[in-house]
């Protein structure tokens, strides 16, 4: 049986959020946060990043990390009638789906919220990259609101609710985490991107979520 490594952070809760919601096969190696077990020989291993979430599938030699490739992964194989995700078969939605992926993973994930927690953590206050991380928030919080204006349906691709809701949802969850009350939250959210706010309290109504972000051992 595979073996999926993941905590509680913005990554490490999008594959478990899915593997609640498929009841999949996948045994979990549950990270108390913060914790010293990724930067381990045994883990290195396995993820050479020293990073999480990581599943690793011995029937396939398969050692994978990324959370959206986990996503991906998680979704092809165990969610076999496309329920949360588009299949290949519908190849318009398909890639707008991987690129919406990558986009969460490039520039929400990367380039802003962990450059925001970094700072959080370290305690250390800089208006320079404060106003940088702020303004690349605004960007992205206004691409969501318009392509949910544009999907008009609740979900940011389709019609239904896919591991880019997923994504986007956990990580968003991860800002409001860890950002509330410091230099880099987001003043008066709900009024300049009520599409997103509904969007979120959408992701946060479907049964399972927020059990596994509430998750801590």
């Amino acid at each position: 049986m595979p073996t999926l490594y993941a905590g509680p952070t913005g990554n490490g809760r999008k594959p478990l959020i899915l593997v609640k919601l498929l009841n999949a096969p996948i045994d979990i190696h549950f990270f108390t946060w913060p914790t010293k077990e990724i930067k381990q020989d045994w883990y290195l291993n396995l993820n050479p990043n020293g990073t999480q979430p990581t599943l690793v599938d011995d029937s396939k030699h398969l050692k994978l990390f990324e959370s959206n490739a986990l996503l991906e992964y998680i979704a092809t194989t165990y969610d076999k009638e496309g329920k949360y995700y588009y299949k290949e078969n519908e190849p318009e939605l398909y890639w707008e789906q991987k690129t919406w992926l990558y986009y969460q993973s490039a520039q929400f994930a990367a380039f802003n919220l962990a450059r925001a927690i970094i700072s959080v953590n370290a305690n250390h206050v800089d208006k320079f990259t404060e106003n940088e991380i702020l303004e690349g928030f605004k960007i992205i919080y206004e691409v969501l609101e318009n392509q949910l204006k544009k999907t008009n349906s609740g979900w940011l691709i389709g019609n239904k609710f896919t591991i880019v809701d997923i994504a986007f949802g956990a990580g968003n969850h991860r800002r409001l985490e860890k950002l509330t009350g410091t230099g880099y939250e987001i003043k008066d959210f709900d009024a300049l991107y009520p599409n997103v706010a509904k969007w979120y309290n959408n992701f946060l109504s479907v049964d399972g979520v927020e059990e596994v972000l509430n998750r801590k051992s």
